[in-house]
């Protein structure tokens, strides 16, 4: 069964038992119009999703049961047993197509026909002015063997995302408290206590696995609205476009995805503007008239990556740096590859657009867009050819709320490095540190550049006869943070530093360790920006 299918089943059989209630509730109150309102309201629900699915048995079966309560809405009959137990009768068969093909078998078919038949009987009745009380000529089936019984088995249940929030804190404490342990077992290594406190580990994982898994929604649900805003902005803008959706059953933490929405929007609304020309410009530089613009959603690792793929006109890199001069960013003399000029559209202010639209051109989209994807601890870049079009790379965190990082010290302070960033932790001499040129040594016969983290955090570089160095992924490139000591693997609860910290931009968040104290969890890539940019000033 496909995601579509079973998410239609169990909505149908939460209509079912619904139904099954209200049915009750009517025969005791007969006259009941808010009762009779929703029963018929459930069954035009059912009905329309069973047409869009396009379960033609269920959608006609419904529409003739339906009718019957259109009927008795609009006062031209009246609620009866007869009624009651063909209806009840009727949504045990409906129970019965939902849980097997939905389709009408040698197993089901002599009931199907004998309900029909009496439901298109009520509907006669009422047509001809007579009223159906006893239903003496109805052959109502109601406790037959081939009435399909329900099953008590509940498909899935709806939570309030107040409950999941509450339980996501319940299980980060419980990993800080985990953590505690863990440091008292080992200070009193008891074989009684070290075996207890590694099974309560592994549980505690498993119930974080599994609360996270619970708190993800597929993209599809972010991207589904999106559809009617290209449609509608491309024919105000005269421009044919063809919205394809790539990978949307990709999860991600719902408070992630609540904070993409507006980022994502704005990244379109470019491509629909800046990107995808009109249609007689398209056909002149021998593409076809439809523009295409590409939602890709993938997971690489412990991220999540979504890609918005436009096949316009591109970048233009002369504008874009006459743009830049002109503003002040760079001078005409500096030498800039085209992939970084690229990313000065980042910048706050920075438009190459000719005219201001209500669409686009004020310079306000884009750094919004990368300041709301770093205040989910994402990251986005962009890449572009000429007349070929441009693609847009978001790279996010499955979840904010735990991640596994790696607990190092520097100069004494503890400080986490998330473990998604690391490639592999090395041991090093002060020989080597000594005999690296310009921050740069050589491990595994590769050239490695290095950063101190003493100095880079502290300011100072206390000497000792060892380091170890911790190599982390920078876009394509593998740089080296050189730490005192690497404690080991640990589980990070993130806590936000509050808005007196707001201009550390090299720390994502802290988290409380076992024994107390804080540690403070680097962003590696920030780390490593800002010390690139000291030593650029400094030259």
């Amino acid at each position: 069964m496909n995601p579509f299918e079973a998410k239609y089943t169990s909505e149908a059989l939460e209509l079912l038992a619904d139904l099954e209630k209200l049915m009750l509730l009517l025969e005791t109150h007969p006259d009941d119009a808010s009762l009779i309102q929703q029963v018929f309201r459930n069954l035009h629900t059912l009905k329309g999703n069973s047409a869009m699915m396009g379960f033609r048995t269920i959608t006609d079966f419904t529409h003739h049961l339906e009718a019957i309560y259109e009927l008795v809405r609009a006062g031209k009959l009246k609620i009866s047993s007869a009624i009651i137990n063909i209806t009840l009768a009727s949504l045990d068969h409906l129970s019965g197509l939902l849980n097997g093909d939905k389709q009408i078998g040698d197993s089901n078919k002599h009931l199907h026909d004998i309900l029909t038949n009496d439901i298109v009987t009520i509907l006669d009745y009422s047509n001809e002015g007579q009223a159906v009380s006893k239903g003496e000529q109805l052959t109502i089936v109601t406790d037959d063997a081939t009435i399909y019984k329900r099953k008590p088995a509940i498909p899935g249940i709806r939570v309030p995302v107040e409950r999941l929030d509450t339980m996501m804190s319940l299980v980060t404490e419980l990993i800080t408290l985990q953590a505690k342990l863990n440091v008292l077992t080992s200070e009193h290594p008891q074989p009684d206590l070290v075996a207890a406190a590694e099974s309560l580990e592994k549980i505690s994982t498993r119930i974080r696995d599994n609360a996270f898994s619970m708190c993800m929604v597929p993209v599809e649900n972010m991207v589904t609205p999106f559809h009617r805003m290209v449609r509608d902005l491309a024919a105000e803008l005269h421009k044919e476009i063809d919205f394809v959706t790539e990978g949307t059953e990709t999860e991600l933490d719902k408070n992630i995805m609540e904070g993409l929405q507006d980022p994502l929007m704005h990244l379109l609304r470019n491509s629909i503007d800046h990107g995808i020309e009109e249609p007689a410009l398209r056909q002149q530089t021998g593409k076809p008239r439809h523009g295409r613009i590409v939602l890709k959603a993938y997971c690489a690792g412990a991220h999540v990556y979504l890609e918005i793929q436009d096949d316009g006109k591109g970048m233009n890199i002369e504008k874009i740096r006459r743009t830049a001069i002109k503003n002040g960013l760079i001078d005409e003399s500096d030498v800039i590859s085209d992939k970084e000029l690229q990313q000065l559209v980042f910048v706050p202010g920075f438009s190459t657009a000719d005219q201001i639209t209500e669409t686009s051109g004020r310079g306000v989209g884009m750094d919004v867009v990368k300041r709301r994807i770093a205040d989910i601890k994402g990251r986005v870049s962009i890449h572009s050819t000429e007349h070929e079009g441009t693609t847009v790379i978001i790279q996010l965190p499955i979840t904010l709320s735990i991640i596994d990082g790696l607990l190092v010290k520097v100069n004494g302070a503890d400080y986490v490095i998330p473990l998604s960033a690391v490639d592999i932790c090395h041991e090093v001499s002060s020989v080597q540190l000594m005999n690296g040129f310009a921050q740069v040594m050589v491990i595994d016969k590769e050239t490695i550049p290095f950063i101190n983290l003493q100095e880079e955090l502290v300011g100072v570089s206390a000497a000792r006869q060892s380091h170890e160095i911790v190599i982390v992924h920078y876009g394509e490139k593998k740089i080296g943070l050189l730490v005192d000591i690497i404690a080991g693997k640990f589980q990070a609860v993130l806590k936000p530093l509050g808005r007196y910290f707001n201009h550390l931009d090299i720390v994502s968040g802290a988290t409380i360790l076992g024994d107390g104290n804080i540690a403070l969890v680097l962003d590696t890539n920030k780390v490593i920006a800002q010390s690139l940019n000291k030593k650029s000033k400094a030259i």
